[in-house]
This record gives C-alpha cells, sequence and structure tokens, in this order.
C-alpha cells in the first residue's frame, strides 16, 4: 500500500496532513479474485457433499430425569415446611 502527500488541511494549532492512497498495480486484485472464486467452488462442493449425511438424533429419557427433580423438589419443600412447623431455622 502506498501514500502520496498531497497536502495540509487547517491552522497551524490544529493542523493535520493529507495523503492519498496509490493503488498497486502488482495484480493482487487478480491474485485476491482467484482465490475467492476457488474458496467459493470448495464450499459449494463441501455444502453439496452433506446433504448425503444423515446424523442420528439420539434419544434421551428426559421424563424420568424430570420426574427425578421433581420428586426431589417436593422432598426439599417436605423438610423445609417441616422445619418450619417445628419453629427450627
Amino acid at each position: 500500500m502506498k501514500l502520496d502527500y498531497v497536502g495540509r488541511l487547517g491552522k497551524r494549532e490544529n493542523r493535520e496532513c493529507v495523503y492519498k492512497f496509490v493503488p498497486s498495480d502488482d495484480r493482487r486484485g487478480v491474485i485476491f479474485g482467484q482465490w475467492l472464486n476457488r474458496d467459493e467452488a470448495l464450499n459449494r462442493e463441501l455444502v453439496s457433499g452433506s446433504n448425503n449425511i444423515v446424523l442420528p438424533t439420539p434419544m434421551i429419557n428426559t421424563t424420568s430425569q424430570i420426574l427425578e427433580y421433581w420428586e426431589r423438589v417436593l422432598a426439599f419443600a417436605l423438610v423445609v415446611h417441616l422445619f418450619a412447623l417445628k419453629g427450627l431455622p
């Protein structure tokens, strides 16, 4: 990247230098375009190839886990209630 000095703007106390961008002539744009085309083609190939993959959905029996959780909550609530009836902290 190259910058050419253009001049100065502003008063002496708040002066700013102004530069102008000079585009390179080393064919970077062509090379980056080729890389982009290559990457986009690879992405299309990966996406189209992944349509044939079938992932099994694991079956989880959450009903028993939910029941176990609520049994513990109710047991804890019962203990708290019993402590409250006896006047214990």
